[in-house]
């Protein structure tokens, strides 16, 4: 596993499946620690710690696990390392955990060991193990041999800490938030067509930063943030292009919309064109 980690940096817990880096603040910390979980990533680039500037800016002394594999943290050394750090988190007021994807599943799974008093998990699943549920058969293709030894909702989930739960409630995630909710405490923050990648939209309305600390330090103001989002999803191409994606009856807008904006992302720009191209066959067939 490669790291990328400045020298002030320190590693509390490492195995050949996992390491935990801890991320001090020079200054005057807050007496809150975060810890954050990794998403997907390619199993060869660099570790560097998920939000790790945004948390020192903001004075915010964190932890970054980071996994070997996209195994959803199905790991045996899972509960000793989770005991490295919530013996670390005793020397501050509140533990916080947080994370994308993949990573927000581990933040969600990691409250209750780690005593935290939330989680922020934006696009989270409740599970992958298609035994248990099959909403989106994409997982599969990275858990396919692995076996869930971490994977017990009821027993890892804190029942006590309040879940910021960031999901687009029109995508297939609306599932996993679903199964989420009935467990327990969790504090909705519904983006209509943000898709998976939820967190595109508070990148492009300039509030990425600010919404994600916010949600850290338990002070996040849901009707504010979606009445901030709103205003820029007009110029962005992700916004139409989910909604080109989700919802049928607006897809030949949608569509125009996204396109005039020249997307300069491909994966964007693909599903625009695909749908681009289905609206263009069915003009020609009405004819």
């Amino acid at each position: 596993m490669k790291l990328d980690f400045v020298d002030t940096d320190r590693i509390i817990f490492q195995s050949p499946n996992l390491v935990a880096i801890f991320s001090p603040v020079i200054g005057n910390p807050r007496h809150l620690l975060t810890v954050s979980f990794m998403a997907i990533m390619d199993d060869n680039a660099p570790r560097n710690g998920l939000s790790r500037d945004t948390l020192r800016d903001h004075a915010i002394p964190a932890i970054h696990v980071m996994a070997a594999h996209n195994h959803w943290y199905q790991y045996p050394e899972m509960p000793e390392m989770l005991d490295v750090i919530r013996r670390f988190g005793q020397n501050y007021a509140e533990t916080v955990t947080y994370g994308l994807s993949m990573g927000a599943y581990a933040a969600i799974h990691a409250s209750g060991a780690l005593n935290a008093v939330r989680s922020v998990a934006f696009a989270p699943q409740f599970t992958v193990d298609p035994r248990k549920v099959f909403f989106e058969p994409g997982w599969q293709q990275y858990v396919a041999d692995v076996n869930f030894i971490w994977d017990d909702f009821s027993a890892n989930a804190s029942a006590t800490a309040s879940h910021y739960i960031v999901y687009d409630p029109l995508f297939t995630d609306r599932l996993h938030f679903r199964e989420i909710e009935q467990r327990v405490p969790v504090v909705p923050v519904p983006i209509p067509f943000g898709g998976h990648h939820i967190w595109l939209p508070f990148i492009h309305a300039g509030a990425g930063g600010q919404a994600f600390v916010d949600m850290i330090l338990g002070r996040y103001d849901v009707l504010a943030m979606r009445r901030s989002l709103r205003a820029a999803r007009a110029t962005n191409p992700h916004y139409w292009a989910m909604m080109a994606e989700n919802a049928p009856r607006w897809r030949s807008t949608a569509v125009k919309r996204g396109l005039a904006l020249n997307p300069q992302d491909s994966e964007v720009r693909e599903i625009l064109e695909k749908y681009a191209i289905a609206e263009a066959g069915l003009a020609r067939s009405d004819i």
